[in-house]
């Protein structure tokens, strides 16, 4: 979930990244990050706090895979999504509801399961 976090000066939450020099806006190939906004935007939650903006993020996410689908299909690229995977409960949250809203799989893999953080 991208939100804004003091600690790396604003860099979370800005821009995608990219592996592979495509940025993700005017070349949606390759492999890249794109960090979308939920929950207030002037403030840092921590992660046990994001669980109330996962509907927000879901629905950001698939407004987000719809429009990159549909600008590959208009350049001509072969483009299909396969399944949407998830991290931890909160990431497997909206990747259920991302995956239930674009008709495909739902994948997950579970970390730290059980296990307190310290």
């Amino acid at each position: 979930l991208g939100v804004a976090e003091p600690v790396t000066s604003g860099a979370i939450g800005a821009g995608p990244d990219s592996w592979d020099g495509g940025s993700g806006a005017e070349d949606p190939t390759g492999a890249f990050i794109v960090r979308l906004p939920c929950g207030p935007p002037e403030t840092y939650l921590k992660k046990e706090d994001l669980w109330p903006h996962i509907r927000e993020f879901a629905d950001r996410a698939v407004r987000h895979v719809t429009t990159t689908l549909a600008r590959l299909a208009g350049s001509g690229a072969a483009a299909e999504l396969w399944a949407v995977h998830g991290h931890y409960a909160d990431a497997g949250e909206a990747a259920a509801l991302i995956a239930a809203s674009l008709g495909c799989p739902m994948l997950m893999t579970g970390h730290s399961l059980g296990r307190n953080k310290k």
